[in-house]
């Protein structure tokens, strides 16, 4: 196991700690100078009598690299480096992390949203945790997986695994914004439940894929009832994925002919990849984040 650098990861806003192990061989210090949980990395240099500098004291010129739950919880987490926790807030516990972050979010979600005309009608929280916050972090999170870079494979995992216990716990709320509905009672046949076997669409995915963590919802999600259209699209976004081994199918429609037979679905001949890309909504991609 290498030796976790999460923790020369600066807990104190506007505080440098500079470190020369990290993953890439870079020299510099991760930190949120903004305190608005947007943690960027500062390369630094060592002048003639060995110190260390920032090469720049301009944020806009340091790549972001941590956003959201992700830099919330690098704020928070129990850190055991007295250097790089120095002036930083105490620690909280893993569900105290997702609790106040979730809290501060609809704070802002409803502070944004409380001069709408139609506000007096609107019913944030319900909005917020069914509609808004879950695609929302998504994206941050996405956006988050430029720390990988930064630090070990195991740190990685753990990251990854905040990442998708987050998301577990916002879905787990939602949940009680969207009661059951009684579905209507039918005479018809239910149609039969198609299993996809997930294990023949993941050699064609790279090793730098969390296979553990998302080839188990890439089945749950292809297995819900859909179109052979809507099946389609996941094809051409996992075919264009950059996980997604190229060299193994060179043109899309032989991999579309094999990925028909391992989901189950009908193969079309006539759909060309520019004209299923035309019909991929931002909805979809939100829904297959992972393969991005």
């Amino acid at each position: 196991m290498e030796q976790s650098v999460l923790d020369k990861i600066s807990q104190a806003t506007n505080y440098n700690y500079f470190y020369d192990g990290w993953a890439n061989g870079t020299l510099g210090s991760i930190a949120d100078h903004s305190g608005k949980c947007i943690y960027r990395f500062h390369q630094a240099e060592r002048d003639i009598n060995g110190n260390l500098h920032a090469l720049s004291n301009n944020d806009e010129d340091a790549p972001v690299v941590a956003v959201g739950i992700v830099a919330y919880w690098l704020h928070f987490r129990q850190n055991n480096n007295r250097l790089a926790s120095l002036f930083g807030p105490d620690a909280k516990s893993i569900p105290q992390i997702f609790q106040d972050y979730t809290a501060d979010r609809l704070r802002a979600y409803k502070k944004h949203h409380e001069q709408t005309p139609s506000c007096w009608r609107s019913d944030f929280e319900r909005d917020f945790y069914t509609h808004h916050i879950i695609p929302s972090e998504r994206r941050l999170i996405k956006q988050s997986e430029a720390l990988f870079e930064y630090i070990t494979p195991d740190d990685r995992q753990l990251v990854r695994d905040v990442m998708k216990e987050y998301i577990l716990y916002l879905q787990n709320i939602r949940k009680k914004y969207m009661p059951d509905t009684p579905k209507p009672k039918s005479t018809k046949q239910p149609k039969p439940i198609r299993q996809v076997n997930i294990d023949k669409i993941s050699p064609h995915l790279k090793r730098d894929f969390d296979k553990n963590t998302y080839l188990p919802i890439l089945k749950t999600l292809l297995e819900e009832p859909q179109s052979d259209k809507e099946l389609a699209r996941v094809a051409l976004l996992i075919y264009k994925s950059n996980y997604f081994l190229s060299n193994d199918y060179m043109t899309f429609s032989k991999w579309y002919q094999d990925y028909c037979n391992i989901v189950g679905c009908k193969y079309h001949a006539s759909y060309e990849p520019n004209t299923l890309r035309k019909t991929i909504n931002e909805e979809l991609k939100q829904k297959y984040y992972f393969l991005q």
